[in-house]
């Protein structure tokens, strides 16, 4: 990927230096959810929860929503020109 495309992620300015208003995480506190997704007992009976900061919460209402998942596995097919069936 390059920095342009990165730019529209709003992670990183157009000249490619970091957005100061995001809020950056050192290493230990971006894996600290994967750590909790991974090794949480507590989450052994929530498969398929959405985590945030290590805690479940809701997924945003568009990821949710049916409609968008066909639009989505629809424009998914034709980028990688095949049709699958499920």
């Amino acid at each position: 990927m390059t920095i342009f495309i990165y730019s529209h992620s709003g992670f990183l300015s157009a000249e490619g230096k970091p957005v100061e208003e995001h809020p950056w995480k050192t290493l230990e506190q971006g894996a600290a959810t994967i750590m909790t997704a991974a090794f949480d007992t507590r989450l052994e009976d929530k498969g398929g929860a959405f985590l945030s900061d290590c805690n479940i919460k809701d997924a945003a209402a568009h990821s949710t929503d049916p409609a968008t998942a066909v639009k989505l596995w629809a424009v998914t097919e034709k980028i990688v020109g095949e049709k699958f069936d499920f």
